[in-house]
């Protein structure tokens, strides 16, 4: 049968082949999976058994174990070289340490000969006087030299 169109009903697209209003399939309830709207859960069409699907996943799982392998390879790495640097890291503070220590110990000891020359300073120029006093002494009394050693 040919599809009749009302004149009226042409913009009615909802119109079976004898012009009677079709109702929409979301109204009405039916148990029909293959009428499921998009919003329903899919029908589980695989079964438990499908050996495909496990190759699948096996490679999968094969391919991110090398993977991981691999990154765990280079964490061992990296730590070995983070162990080697934090060693040598201590090293080097203890060096600074040491250097530090030594430095300290340096410049005490710098001080303390800056002040023993003073004192030698202090005790060559008492020295000098003394020397020339005798100078004089022994220049114009030549007689008194025996005496010079008890001269002030």
């Amino acid at each position: 049968m040919a599809k009749k169109l009302d004149p009226e009903n042409q913009d009615d697209p909802k119109l079976d082949d004898d012009g009677n209003p079709i109702e929409d399939p979301e109204e009405e309830g039916t148990d029909d999976p293959s009428q499921q709207s998009a919003d329903d859960d899919p029908p589980d069409d695989k079964t438990d058994g499908d050996d495909d699907d496990d190759r699948d996943w096996q490679a999968s799982y094969e391919g991110l174990q090398k993977v991981v392998s691999r990154k765990d390879k280079e964490a061992a790495i990296l730590k070995k070289k983070l162990d080697k640097q934090t060693v040598e890291a201590e090293d080097q503070k203890a060096k600074s340490g040491t250097a530090t220590q030594s430095q300290k110990d340096l410049e005490k000891q710098l001080k303390e000969t800056k002040d023993e020359l003073t004192d030698l300073e202090t005790e060559r120029d008492q020295l000098n006087n003394q020397l020339s006093q005798s100078t004089l002494v022994m220049e114009k009394f030549p007689e008194i030299a025996k005496l010079a050693q008890y001269i002030p």
